[in-house]
């Protein structure tokens, strides 16, 4: 074997330290392992989570909610922080009540967001998940408990998968450059290979994309 390229690692990751061990290079793309020795490229999820807050603000929304990803994995970590930090700057009202996490990367997860944000007794005009299959699943609990995105709740997303300017309504999302990461990764881990010994780490920009599931508050 001689690299890898891992896309789905978690923060501490056995798998990641064994391989360095051997001394196998290794790439991570769109996660990070919590050490430098660690090459990867991964995208920029502080200004993802910015320009979605800015984006909601805009519209009028100042009790925005978030169903944040796993914390084990960099991308769910980052992209809370992220939350925690810009919510003061664009004068968002903070109330503890307004997070829940997501345990996965998964629809299921994120309806059972939606339920425990409801059940938690705060009120929300807009809900940023974590991710896009999160969002799906909070769409779906949303239009099971009567409630229209995104004439009553906006939602967000993260990431841009494949689809996502289809479903119903077409969701707002942060979108990552899926094509460009493998291609720089590969790059990366070929050089590797030919004998090059320090870590790199490559920061992708990300672009926000404005679709159907957002939308002004509406007055009360």
């Amino acid at each position: 074997l001689d690299g890898l390229i891992l896309a789905s690692v978690e923060r501490e990751d056995h798998a990641v330290e064994r391989a360095a061990s051997e001394n196998i290079p290794i790439v991570t793309v769109n996660r990070q392992v919590d050490r430098d020795n660690v090459s990867s490229v991964v995208h920029d999820e502080t200004e993802g989570i910015r320009r979605v807050l800015t984006h909601l603000a805009s519209l009028g929304h100042r009790r925005i909610a978030m169903i944040a990803g796993p914390q084990t994995s960099s991308t769910g970590a980052r992209r809370y922080t992220a939350f925690q930090q810009f919510r003061s700057a664009v004068r968002l009202e903070i109330d503890n009540r307004l997070v829940v996490f997501a345990a996965a990367y998964n629809e299921a997860s994120g309806e059972q967001g939606v339920e425990e944000l409801i059940a938690g007794g705060a009120d929300f005009t807009a809900v940023v998940c974590g991710n896009d299959r999160l969002a799906v699943g909070a769409i779906a609990a949303l239009a099971r408990l009567k409630l229209e995105c995104s004439e009553d709740i906006s939602v967000t997303g993260y990431n841009d998968m494949s689809m996502m300017d289809r479903i119903d309504p077409p969701l707002t999302t942060v979108r990552i450059q899926q094509y460009r990461m493998g291609r720089e990764a590969g790059a990366m881990l070929q050089r590797m290979i030919g004998g090059q010994t320090q870590a790199q780490h490559i920061v992708l920009p990300v672009e926000l994309m404005i679709r159907g599931s957002t939308a002004a508050r509406r007055s009360d």
